[in-house]
């Protein structure tokens, strides 16, 4: 597992633009050619095979920051901004259609206020599946509050998640066969759509 310092690290990374990537790519290939020409310019060339070994660790230097930062490629990377703007959609999606809003009261007030306006129904479809003798091990599960004022639309977030879903499977494919130019193209057209 990783330690708290490669964590950081790791969340640093996540959150990096693509031209932020290819400045630490560049930074790194600087680093690299620094390092050669320094050697050039001692003009002491070296051949012993630990030297070899060497050059091939700096060579592959932002390879390894891009393993250890958790993503293998710069598609991963893509892929996992589409999942977080994939979820981002769906919260707004649950609050515009209100899916969230017919919970239980939170407060003794709210809670006194629901019984007294009857908000207390009979959840027939957590029961659907039993009989009325079946032994209840949590009364709760059968009870649901619906407060009239704050009906939630199911229809139109089922209908709203379904064209979510067919823009992320869309930009998904892009990312993952197309190149990375056209998939960096998906995922901003992705973060502009709206689906209500």
């Amino acid at each position: 597992m990783y330690n708290s310092k490669q964590r950081d690290a790791i969340h640093r990374f996540k959150r990096l633009t693509l031209s932020e990537l290819d400045a630490i790519k560049s930074e790194c290939n600087a680093i690299y050619d620094a390092k050669i020409t320094n050697a050039q310019l001692a003009d002491t060339p070296c051949t012993a095979p630990e030297c070899a070994s060497e050059n091939k660790k700096e060579q592959n230097m932002h390879a390894e920051i891009a393993l250890n930062s958790g993503f293998n490629s710069e598609r991963e990377y893509l892929l996992g901004r589409l999942n977080g703007e994939k979820y981002r959609f769906r919260d707004a999606l649950r609050k515009t259609f209100k899916m969230d809003e017919n919970s239980y009261p939170q407060t003794i007030g709210e809670l006194k206020e629901y019984l007294d306006k009857g908000y207390l129904k009979f959840n027939e479809k957590a029961a659907e599946d039993y009989s009325d003798k079946k032994y209840l091990y949590d009364w709760c599960d059968y009870i649901k509050w619906e407060n009239p004022e704050k009906v939630s639309d199911e229809d139109g977030y089922k209908a709203a998640f379904k064209k979510l879903e067919a823009a992320y499977q869309e930009a998904k494919d892009i990312i993952s066969v197309k190149s990375i130019d056209e998939g960096f193209a998906a995922l901003k057209d992705f973060q502009s759509k709206t689906f209500h």
